[in-house]
């Protein structure tokens, strides 16, 4: 189950990349209320209702230089329900007119201009609602100046109120991802920032309940023949699921006694080791030990006795200057003297005084835990998960996996990761378009641990 599963991992990982993603935060974000003259830009939460209404602007210079509207396959923009006080629909416009988030009142605000989503349902609070926008964003793209951003309008009665980009309790800004037609090959992935220095920051508010997180699952186990109805068992507990759509209704087949439980899956490969802490500073080196006396000299060797002088010749008459005569063979050299003895060796000196013990270095990581959770991407949609850390707990990485069983050459080649990143300390979120011709199921985790 491991070699599976780190080979599902690895095909996620290595898939080609059809196209490329960009996620945009707002640069403003206010709301007005008509023929009033205050400003609500500095408002932690954009209110609609039937006496205001909100606006969400982005910046698409972000986007590369050369992009056109053709390039672009998919606009989604998100934004996060902090508070129902009556449940109903919104209508989502291009504003019309320029405004700026510290000058916008109900004096000076935009008009709503072209229909982007009709009757947008808003009955919960604390759930994101994503529209597309696809058709919005090639305007701004073919036309900059147009754009002025989202307008959102209240029907009815409706009166809610999303996160702002002020909203840092929860931080659930709205976002603009955008699906562009890539233009050429990924680039390398940068270096790993250096970890940043000091205290860890007071822990954030609880964010919004996650779907519960579902552990490898381990083979089905065989069918057990079938017999009498077994005695109800006791309600699981647990968060429920969201419930699915209804199936048609199948015959009526006999209760069987319920097959054994499969073989859990294998435990997940533990995280790797947290990094070493800094060393010690170094004590100070001991004084150097007095140098020991110099042994006494050896005696110098007897020096060798000179080799024995040629004879004269008789000398002849004196002639022309011949020829000058061949070098005479050296003498042989007397023997050596014999080695005088070593002198004795100096006394070693004394040994320093020991350095101070270096300060311990800071301590790692501990208690790694895996959580994961499987979802449906559908064909030609852009879909996103965060998973929390338990309480406690630090998040270290994240990722993701989805298997080929089943999918063509083609679907594989056109399922990707946009990001992949932490969204706090606490929490990782994965993106991924999935531009195949069917939905894949995609398993998403996060590596958490304990910071000592």
């Amino acid at each position: 189950m491991r070699n599976r599963f780190r080979r599902y991992a690895l095909l996620g990982l290595l898939a080609p990349v059809a196209a490329m993603a960009q996620t945009l935060l707002p640069t403003q974000d206010s709301y007005v209320v008509p023929a009033n003259g205050t400003n609500f830009g500095s408002a932690v939460s954009i209110t609609v209702g039937s006496s205001s209404q909100g606006l969400v602007q982005f910046d698409l210079t972000v986007l590369p230089t050369s992009v056109t509207a053709a390039q672009v396959q998919k606009a989604l923009f998100t934004i996060y329900v902090n508070h129902v006080s009556t449940p109903g629909s919104v209508m989502i416009f291009e504003a019309n007119g320029t405004w700026s988030e510290s000058g916008v009142t109900g004096l000076n605000a935009p008009v709503a201009g072209t229909v982007v989503a009709s009757n947008v349902p808003v009955s919960t609070q604390g759930q994101f609602i994503t529209i597309d926008a696809t058709n919005a964003v090639k305007d701004w793209v073919n036309s900059p100046g147009l754009n002025a951003g989202f307008l959102i309008e209240a029907i009815g009665g409706t009166s809610v109120q999303f996160d702002s980009k002020e909203a840092t309790n929860t931080s659930h800004a709205g976002v603009l991802s955008i699906l562009l037609a890539n233009s050429g090959p990924a680039g390398p992935t940068g270096a790993t920032g250096a970890t940043g220095i000091g205290a860890a920051g007071a822990t954030g508010p609880t964010g919004a309940t996650g779907a519960t997180g579902i552990g490898t699952t381990g083979a089905t186990g065989a069918t057990g023949p079938t017999g009498a109805t077994g005695a109800t068992g006791a309600t699981g507990i647990g968060a429920t699921g969201v419930t699915g759509p209804v199936g048609p209704t199948g015959a009526t087949g006999g209760t069987g006694a319920t097959g054994s439980s499969g073989i859990a899956g294998a435990t997940g490969a533990t995280g790797g080791t947290g990094a070493t802490g800094s060393s010690g500073i170094a004590g100070a080196t001991g004084a150097t030990g007095a140098t020991g006396a110099n042994g006494s000299s050896g005696a110098s060797g007897a020096t060798g006795a000179t080799g024995a002088s040629g004879s004269s010749g008789p000398s002849g008459p004196t002639g022309r200057t011949g020829a000058t005569g061949a070098t005479g063979a050296t003498g042989a050299s007397g023997s050596a003297g014999s080695i005088g003895a070593t002198g004795a060796t100096g006394a070693s000196g004394s040994a320093g005084a020991a350095g101070a013990t270096g300060a311990s270095g800071s301590a790692g990581v501990s208690n790694y835990q895996q959580v994961s959770q499987s979802g449906t991407i559908n064909s030609e949609t852009v879909g996103a998960l965060t998973l929390n850390c338990p309480s406690g707990t630090k998040v270290l990485s994240g990722g993701f996996s989805f298997p080929t069983s089943g999918l063509s050459g083609s679907d594989i080649a056109n399922v990707s990761m946009i990001q992949s990143a932490p969204s706090s300390s606490t929490s990782w979120t994965v993106w991924m378009a999935n531009k195949s011709s069917t939905s894949v199921v995609v398993t998403f985790y996060a590596v958490c641990a304990t910071a000592n």
